[in-house]
């Protein structure tokens, strides 16, 4: 969180433990998998832990921008942020590649989800369009564009496997794929609030939430 806010939790959340900050700058991001967990925010931190964050150890991507998304797979950890970079590590976040997509005054990206070590997507907003969802087959080094039903900026990506996965956003906002996004279509959400970030842990259910405290949750994938 704010201020390099880092909070840990052995029992299922049922209780929490403040650890010591591993930096002042801000975190906006965290995702563990079974070999590391990575956290990155403001100035593109980015800080990995080999021992389920206990410790923490920094690393660099050559980018100053803020990274907002970060996603583990087994070996592969890839971040994304604002003014269009895209950070990878194919080696458990030891050494990071960064690329910069398209042109940084008119993309961000808030959100990031790898169902594989080379599969991936991610979301945000792009100035013509609105919104924009991209693709990887190759662990966050090549991407693709898909196209995205929806003008509102996109904030967070979930994919619970392959061909299944959801992407929310602003105005309540909810995108649904069966096919890996070839093909995304709206759901309804009941809501107008905007929706900043969701996770699925099997293709049926899946938690999102937004502003004003707003915690939205589905059984049936969205339905």
């Amino acid at each position: 969180g704010i201020a390099g806010r880092v909070v840990r939790t052995t029992d299922g959340g049922l209780s929490w433990v403040q650890e010591a900050r591993p930096t002042t700058r801000s975190l906006y991001s965290v995702s563990m998998g079974s070999n590391v967990a990575v956290l990155t925010g403001e100035e593109g931190t980015i800080f990995i832990s080999t021992d389920e964050g206990v410790t923490w150890s920094q690393r660099g991507a050559g980018t100053a921008s803020v990274l907002f998304g970060v996603s583990v797979s087994g070996t592969t950890a890839v971040g994304v942020g604002g003014r269009a970079p895209v950070v990878m590590s194919p080696n458990s976040g030891q050494g990071w590649g960064l690329t910069v997509i398209g042109d940084p005054q008119t993309l961000f990206f808030y959100g990031t989800s790898f169902a594989s070590t080379t599969t991936g997507w991610a979301v945000g907003s792009y100035q013509p369009t609105g919104s924009i969802i991209i693709k990887s087959t190759q662990s966050g080094f090549v991407w693709t564009l898909q196209s995205a039903p929806t003008t509102n900026i996109l904030m967070g990506v979930s994919f619970a496997s392959i061909d299944t996965g959801t992407a929310v956003g602003f105005n309540g906002t909810i995108v649904h794929t069966t096919n890996g996004g070839a093909d995304w279509t709206l759901q309804q959400s009941n809501t107008i609030r905007s929706l900043n970030a969701v996770s699925f842990v099997d293709p049926r259910t899946g938690i999102a939430v937004g502003d004003s405290g707003t915690i939205l949750r589905t059984t049936t994938g969205g339905l």
